[in-house]
């Protein structure tokens, strides 16, 4: 599967997802990360899916991004046969802050 193809299944898993449950956050928080964003506080999600695009080795199940005391901070949960590898990354370098393995079993 190419990167492109990957990147449109998680954008339409994320959509559904943020559909079936509800408006997930107001536009005031959409407004607010696209202003970082146009700031360029932060470096966009395409940009760091494609950085990990050799790390993930596995299906993107969940993605948020997390303004926890001016620290922006992407978590991104990858399903790998049957373990969720969780990755934290500074959404201002890219840099892999942690990787977290839990087995779902």
């Amino acid at each position: 599967m190419n990167f492109t193809s990957f990147f449109v299944i998680i954008i339409s898993f994320t959509l559904c997802l943020t559909l079936s449950m509800g408006v997930y956050a107001n536009k005031s928080d959409h407004e607010h990360v696209r202003e970082a964003v146009r700031r360029g506080e932060i470096i966009p999600l395409r940009v760091i899916l494609q950085r990990l695009d050799k790390e993930i080795h596995g299906k993107v199940i969940e993605i948020e991004l997390d303004d926890d005391d001016d620290e922006w901070i992407y978590e991104i949960k990858v399903l790998r046969k049957n373990t969720v590898v969780k990755f934290e990354i500074d959404a201002t370098t890219g840099r892999i802050l942690k990787v977290k393995e839990r087995d779902k079993r």
